[in-house]
């Protein structure tokens, strides 16, 4: 993912690590990425909620999940260039670009 600025790589290694790593991370590493727990588990508190709406893996399901493949191929069809959510963006992006911390998908329209 190619930022549109430097100031926006920040906003593409958030969507990098919340569109690839989030599968990719727990299989190696047991868990989800540092950024992505710590901005998931912030932004459930926020929330009022009780408990993550990012789950944590039990001790047994680490271990089953770490070492389970011994091989990863990735496929990429398609270039994705993310930037920071304008003011007037902020808070009606739901679901995935919601814990973003203010980064889009870009989609035509909003390329030049």
């Amino acid at each position: 993912m190619e930022p549109e600025s430097p100031k926006d790589a920040k906003f593409a290694e958030e969507a990098r690590e919340w569109a690839a790593l989030w599968f990719i991370h727990p299989l190696f590493k047991g868990d989800y990425p540092p950024a992505m727990r710590e901005t998931a588990d912030k932004k459930s508190k926020d929330e009022g909620r009780t408990t993550s709406r990012l789950p944590y893996f039990t001790d047994y399901e680490r271990q089953m999940l770490i070492g389970s493949a011994d091989f990863l191929g990735i496929n990429y069809y398609i270039t994705l260039t993310v930037r920071a959510f304008r003011p007037e963006e902020r808070g009606k992006h739901l679901g995935l670009n919601y814990d973003f911390e203010g980064t889009g998908w870009l989609n035509s329209k909003d390329m030049p």
